[in-house]
């Protein structure tokens, strides 16, 4: 081979590797790119033709050139974004879009199913190309002939109860006969097997149906059913009906604990030795981030079982659980675990956590353990969405405006339903409000309000630091003020303006955050003491409707918790659920009470051991002071404690 066609054949390669390069650029840019189609660069032979170069003729009868880049169909892997009108295909085919592209009007053929509804109701692509389907009739029926525009309906859909299900089952014929009698109020310890399935009421809200099978006699099986969700179906004062079952006390709506971090129990009073010159919240944070680190999912399990026992046993009926510690997976779901076990309804918020300070400032080491960003998010809420009950709700987290940046938050509060709960953080400390200032020009609950949708579904907890437009902001948006007020005296944070925010109509509830407390009426005899601190005045929380301090905190606490954690919960009402707080009738500080003097009793008494019975959706999981799981409880929480501080 000549020098001359070596240098050609040289060349040829090179130019057709710079193209064959560009197309593996082109892949790798677009890995992350929905509907992407991997390319290939196809090369074929460069056929000889002659080279004068001065007296020398050649003739290279080799080198090559790219003959085309070939598109792979192949399928992709499918993944799960939480968002209702993302879609995909599985296998052959193509999203058929309308639209004008660069001049060009007509169908086009995409296999990206990344779709939203834009203002008029269309369902369209990202670049505004409206998909089109099959027409439906105004009663239904899909006219196959008909082709268009593809609208989604805004209104709300009539709920449909359901009228009937199916099971398929098979049952061990090995199986013992239990020996104790079927107990609807210990359905696991008196059947064999069981199973669940999701139905809906007239209202549109979903249940789950147990399913226990039970058996009776060899190849016989007798299966009894249980809906949850249990609801109060009528209130008759001075009701006495015949076969009714008698209380043992006063009854209060059951308590909602709007805001847990529940591997945090397991701190209470390990952080009562100061930490540094100046101890606050950020030294105590640092002390948590030592406490977290070496948290496992079987630890954090155990304590929140122990924790959840607990709040059930002083008045709580259901908790939101603000869930950031993400890594392991399989943490949240522990929680899921630890609320059906004990018998609390559970909120779940997955915590969005993308930043360690204002600014997008990166994670540190210690908080790895929190990264998330929307996807993990909404994936998280995907993921629990075949568990939802009337026990079970989900919402979102976005966890303070310091670990999440505007874009992240906006995202994740436009992409969830629009029914679900969101909370946030907000100006609990002044070092918080100051950076916020720095770093947006507004103060955290001011910006919020600015810039957010903020409505009946958000919680802004904390809140604590706040001027007169916020306070009158907040209360007009419908939002919920969620109050830890022994976690905030605890840390030092500052002294949330009641007064002043109840008097613009501001709705609130209170959380035991930290758990240093586990006990509602604790956390409301506080709320209201420091407010006499602060004022030096007495019985400062009344209502138009009761003198009565321990009353008024009582109901608006239930009713804002409730509200926050999107539950029809907090009162003793017709619909509500079957949340029951039963005091001791027998305890001096409640015998012969009446009226008023019963809350005002359980709050201001300073007597602890006054709850007697607790009911979540119609079930006891608390009666006579005591919880089926109480002794095997504590121990596995002791141990779990006890690990984490070898």
């Amino acid at each position: 081979m000549s020098i001359l066609r070596a240098m050609y054949t040289g060349v040829t390669g090179i130019n057709a590797e710079g193209e064959a390069l560009g197309t593996v650029g082109d892949n790798i840019s677009n890995i992350n790119t929905v509907g992407f189609k991997e390319q290939r660069t196809i090369f074929q032979d460069m056929l000889g033709h002659s080279i004068t170069a001065g007296s020398a003729t050649a003739m290279p009868g080799s080198g090559v050139m790219v003959g085309k880049i070939e598109q792979l169909f192949t399928q992709g892997s499918l993944s799960t974004t939480g968002v209702s009108t993302d879609v995909a295909l599985n296998g052959d085919g193509f999203f058929v879009v309308k639209g004008t592209v660069d001049g060009v009007g007509g169908n086009f053929y995409t296999r990206a199913g990344t779709f939203n509804i834009d203002k008029n109701g269309f369902l369209v692509n990202t670049n505004a190309l409206k998909v089109q389907g099959y027409q439906a009739s105004a009663n239904g029926t899909i006219l196959s002939a008909q082709i268009g525009d593809l609208k989604v309906p805004t209104a709300a859909l009539p709920p449909a109860t359901t009228t009937s299900m199916t099971i398929t089952a098979n049952l061990d014929s090995n199986a013992v006969v239990p020996v104790a009698a079927w107990d609807p109020q210990n359905p696991a310890t008196t059947s064999n097997f069981s199973t669940s399935m999701q139905v809906f009421d007239s209202l549109g809200n979903a249940h789950s149906v147990n399913i226990y099978f039970r058996k009776t006699a060899a190849n016989t099986y007798d299966y009894h059913a249980l809906v949850d969700g249990g609801q109060l179906t009528g209130v008759e004062v001075n009701g006495a009906p015949e076969g009714a079952e008698r209380l043992h006390g006063p009854l209060l709506p059951g308590m909602a604990n709007l805001h847990s971090h529940a591997f945090q129990r397991g701190m209470a009073g390990l952080t009562e030795v100061r930490a540094s010159a100046h101890d606050d919240f950020w030294s105590w944070r640092e002390l948590m981030y030592q406490f977290m680190a070496r948290l496992t999912p079987e630890q954090a399990h155990a304590i929140a079982v122990q924790l959840y026992i607990e709040m059930l046993m002083h008045g709580y009926t259901a908790v939101a659980e603000f869930h950031y510690v993400h890594h392991p997976a399989e943490m949240l779901a522990r929680h899921l675990d630890a609320a059906r076990e004990t018998g609390i309804a559970v909120t779940l918020l997955p915590a969005l956590y993308r930043w360690s300070g204002f600014g997008s400032q990166p994670l540190k080491e210690e908080q790895r353990r929190f990264a998330s960003d929307s996807k993990t998010i909404l994936d998280l809420v995907a993921g629990m969405r075949k568990h939802v009950s009337a026990d079970v709700r989900t919402g979102v987290a976005p966890h303070s405006l310091r670990a999440v940046d505007p874009q992240s938050l906006k995202e994740l509060v436009a992409a969830v339903d629009e029914r679900s709960p969101v909370h946030i953080h907000a100006a609990e400390q002044t070092r918080e409000v100051e950076e916020c200032t720095l770093a947006f020009g507004k103060r955290p609950v001011e910006w919020l309000l600015d810039n957010c949708p903020v409505d009946g579904r958000w919680c802004v907890v904390h809140a604590t630091h706040l001027v007169a437009s916020e306070v009158t902001g907040l209360a007009a948006s419908g939002a919920v003020a969620g109050l830890c007020p022994s976690t905030e005296a605890n840390l030092g944070d500052g002294i949330f303006p009641l007064l002043n925010y109840r008097g613009a109509s501001g709705r609130y509830g209170i959380g035991g955050d930290s758990h240093v407390s586990r006990d509602p009426a604790e956390e409301l005899r506080l709320l209201e003491y420091v407010q006499r601190l602060v004022g030096r005045r007495r019985n400062l929380t009344i209502s138009s409707t009761s003198p009565a301090v321990g009353t008024t905190l009582w109901l608006e606490a239930a009713a804002g918790g409730a509200q926050a954690l999107g539950r029809e919960m907090g009162a003793l009402a017709e619909g509500r659920r079957a949340d029951f707080v039963v005091l001791d009738g027998e305890h001096p500080d409640v015998a012969n009470r009446r009226g008023d003097a019963i809350a005002n009793a359980f709050i201001f008494s300073g007597s602890s051991g006054l709850v007697r019975d607790v009911m979540v959706a119609g079930r006891w999981v608390v009666q006579e002071r005591h919880h089926a799981l109480e002794e095997r409880a504590a121990a596995r929480y002791a141990r779990a404690v006890q690990q984490l501080l070898a």
